[in-house]
């Protein structure tokens, strides 16, 4: 084993090579600079100390949304294509590369709406804009990788990137300075499966060999300890409310017990 604390080591070494020419790079890029300037007004949106992110994990589909309709709630990626009962969160995440290109321009055009603030690779904006509501849009620039428990969760700036989306909304939910963040939907169980289960009834084959499912859920496993420590020094708490979820960094509870049903 001890062959692999070096090989961990000399992985430190490259990662942290690599996002000090990041960070580099993005100084020397006007254009997204300028884009991300806004981002300033993020912190302003939240006017609770709770939210909830929700993600769109089979477990979703025993959970009534209803609870939550006066609560600052995250969705994700494509929850409004596949949930039929009117639920509307306040906030929309879609950082995946595919929601930067051609063949999801419509859907997040159907998404956007003057009630949900949409957060949107920062490519998004320069392939989307003609179809975007931009005064509902912010746009996020992560090229970062993580290295050790080390995280960069300011939305102005080169941000560590995720491996899911739901990663993303805890940084984007820390950044905004929530004391509490939920999880809903987040069962991390797609790595452990044959085939790709959702809340929705669409099963999707594997796109990748279980192999490297686990390796890229091992990273994000060790995104969300980073996350947590993050949260424990600066006071805030990320409860898991998602029943069997895989996730182990974070206190788990139940929806039921929260709000008190």
């Amino acid at each position: 084993m001890q062959i692999y604390k070096y090989f961990d080591g000399f992985i430190n070494v490259v990662l942290a090579i690599f996002n000090f020419f990041s960070r580099i790079i993005f100084g020397l890029n006007p254009k997204v600079r300028k884009l991300l300037k806004r981002n300033v007004k993020i912190k302003e949106l939240r006017k609770k100390d709770e939210c909830y992110i929700i993600g769109n994990g089979p477990s979703l589909k025993n959970v009534d949304l209803s609870l939550l309709k006066d609560e600052e709630t995250f969705t994700v990626n494509y929850f409004y294509k596949y949930r039929k009962d009117g639920f509307k969160s306040k906030f929309f995440v879609a950082v995946d590369d595919i929601f930067a290109g051609p063949e999801t321009k419509k859907y997040l055009e159907s998404v956007q709406s003057k009630d949900i603030v949409m957060f949107l690779r920062y490519n998004c904006y320069y392939n989307h804009k003609d179809v975007l509501d931009l005064n509902h849009c912010y746009f996020l620039y992560a090229k970062q990788f993580q290295e050790g428990n080390e995280v960069h969760i300011d939305c102005n700036k080169n941000m560590t990137a995720c491996i899911n989306v739901v990663l993303q909304c805890i940084q984007i939910a820390l950044y905004m300075g929530y004391k509490k963040i939920y999880l809903l939907g987040c069962d991390f169980t797609e790595y452990a499966q044959v085939k790709a289960e959702h809340f929705y009834d669409v099963k999707l084959p594997r796109i990748y060999s279980m192999g490297d499912g686990a390796r890229w859920a091992a990273l994000a496993h060790y995104h969300h300890y980073a996350l947590r420590k993050y949260a424990d020094e600066h006071g805030m708490e990320i409860i898991n409310l998602t029943p069997n979820s895989l996730i182990d960094a974070y206190k788990k509870d139940t929806i039921e017990r929260i709000r008190q049903i």
